[in-house]
C-alpha cells in the first residue's frame, strides 16, 4: 500500500524525508533538496509558482520511497503542472528510493492519484526527464503510465584513465586547433586558467554575467538575465553553504583580460558543465574551446568521473565527449481546457516551431518556465 502527502512548503518534514531518499536514490544536483529549496526561493515564488511536491510513503514503514519534485502554475485561468526548477533545471526526473520496485498496479495507483482532485491541474508538462532514476523502474521511457517523445539531448564524457588517454580520442582537428590556439595567446602573454574563491566571486561572477548577455544580445536570443531573479541565483550562489553541491567559478585570463569564463557546478564526483560565455574581442582564438579543453584537464587532476555537457544538441560538446542521452518529455491533458492546451502545444506550436525555431521557447517563457 501506498501513502500520499502533498507540501505546499519546504516544511522540516520534508526537508527531512527529501533527504532521507537523497541519500538513497540515483539523483542529478537538479534533484536535491538544497538545489530546489533555492530556486524556489530566489525564483519560482518570485514568478507565482506553488509547490505541490507530493511525497508517496509505504503505508507499512511509513517511509519514502519516491518523491514528484511538482510546480503548479496559473496562467490565464489555466492551470499547468510542472517540474520545479524551470531553465535552471538542465535535468529533471523523480526521486525514487533504489529499492523500490515500480509496477503496472503501482504506475496506475500513482496515475490515478495524479488525475484525482489532489492536485488542481489542466495540463501536465514534464520536460527534460533523463530516466536515469532506475532502470529497472524505467518501463518504456514512461512515468506512471504517461508516455514521453524525444525531445532533446544531452552529451558527457566518461573521465576513464588519464587526461592524454582522453584527449587521444578526441578529433585530431579540434585537437590540433585547440593546441595551436593556445600557442598563440601565450605569445601574447600570460594565460591562465583560475577557479574563483568566495573573496572574489561577487566581481567575477559579474564578469560572466555581462559577458553572457552580450553574447546572448548579439545572437538576438532572449536574454533571460535581464530578469533580477535569475542573475540574483548565480550572483547569491555563494552565499550558499550546501551539503553536498559545490560551485565552479572559472576565468579564462590572458594577462588582465578574462577572454572567457564558465559558471558550473559538481555534485557526486561529477561536473556539470553549465554557464560557459567568452569576451568577443577573442572570439578568433576560440577561448571557448580552450576552456573546455582546461576544465577537462581540471577534472582529470581533482579526479570527478564525468564532465556532464548537460542539455543541447550543440556540435561542440560532441567534439568533447564520448556518451551522448537522450532527453524525454511528457505531456497529458487532464481537463477539457487542458486539451486546448494540448492541440495547441502539438499543432500550432510544433508547426511554427519549424519555421521559427525559438517561438515554442518564446511561449514557454511567458509561462515563466
Amino acid at each position: 500500500m501506498l501513502n500520499f502527502k502533498i507540501y505546499n512548503s519546504f516544511s522540516k518534514d520534508l526537508k527531512n524525508d527529501w533527504k532521507s531518499l537523497e541519500k538513497d536514490s540515483n539523483i542529478h544536483l537538479f534533484q536535491t533538496y538544497d538545489w530546489s529549496k533555492y530556486w524556489f526561493e530566489k525564483i519560482g515564488k518570485s514568478k507565482f509558482f506553488y509547490l505541490k511536491i507530493i511525497c508517496i510513503y509505504e503505508s507499512k514503514k511509513n517511509t519514502p520511497v519516491i518523491l514528484l519534485p511538482f510546480v503548479l502554475k496559473n496562467f490565464f485561468s489555466f492551470n499547468f503542472l510542472f517540474f520545479l526548477g524551470g531553465s535552471q533545471n538542465d535535468y529533471n526526473d523523480i526521486i525514487i528510493k533504489k529499492s523500490f520496485k515500480l509496477n503496472n498496479r503501482l504506475n496506475k495507483k500513482i496515475q490515478n492519484y495524479l488525475l484525482s482532485e489532489s492536485i488542481n491541474f489542466d495540463f501536465l508538462l514534464l520536460s527534460k526527464i533523463k530516466f536515469e532514476y532506475n532502470n529497472n523502474n524505467n518501463n518504456n521511457n514512461s512515468l506512471f503510465g504517461f508516455k514521453s517523445i524525444e525531445s532533446n539531448k544531452s552529451f558527457e564524457s566518461e573521465l576513464l584513465e588519464n587526461f592524454e588517454s582522453f584527449i587521444s580520442n578526441v578529433k585530431n582537428k579540434v585537437l590540433n586547433d585547440t593546441k595551436r590556439q593556445i600557442r598563440r595567446l601565450n605569445i601574447l602573454g600570460d594565460l591562465k586558467l583560475i577557479h574563483i574563491s568566495n573573496k572574489d566571486y561577487e566581481k567575477n561572477i559579474k564578469i560572466m554575467i555581462d559577458q553572457k548577455i552580450d553574447r546572448l544580445n548579439m545572437s538576438k536570443s532572449y536574454n533571460y538575465l535581464s530578469e533580477k531573479s535569475i542573475r540574483f541565483f548565480y550572483s547569491d550562489f555563494y552565499k550558499e553553504n550546501f551539503d553536498s553541491i559545490k560551485y565552479d567559478l572559472s576565468i579564462l585570463k590572458l594577462n588582465n583580460d578574462v577572454i572567457a569564463t564558465h559558471w558550473g557546478l559538481i555534485f557526486r564526483n561529477k561536473y556539470y558543465y553549465l554557464m560557459p560565455t567568452f569576451n568577443f574581442e577573442y572570439s578568433k582564438y576560440s577561448p571557448g574551446k580552450i576552456m573546455t579543453f582546461m576544465l577537462i584537464n581540471y577534472c582529470y587532476e581533482k579526479e570527478y568521473k564525468i564532465f556532464d555537457f548537460t542539455i543541447g544538441n550543440e556540435s561542440y560538446k560532441k567534439d568533447w565527449s564520448n556518451k551522448s542521452n537522450i532527453l524525454y518529455e511528457i505531456y497529458f491533458a487532464k481537463t477539457f481546457k487542458g486539451k486546448i492546451i494540448k492541440f495547441i502545444y502539438i499543432n500550432y506550436l510544433k508547426y511554427f516551431h519549424n519555421k521559427f525555431k525559438s517561438l515554442k521557447k518564446i511561449i514557454l517563457n511567458i509561462l515563466k518556465v
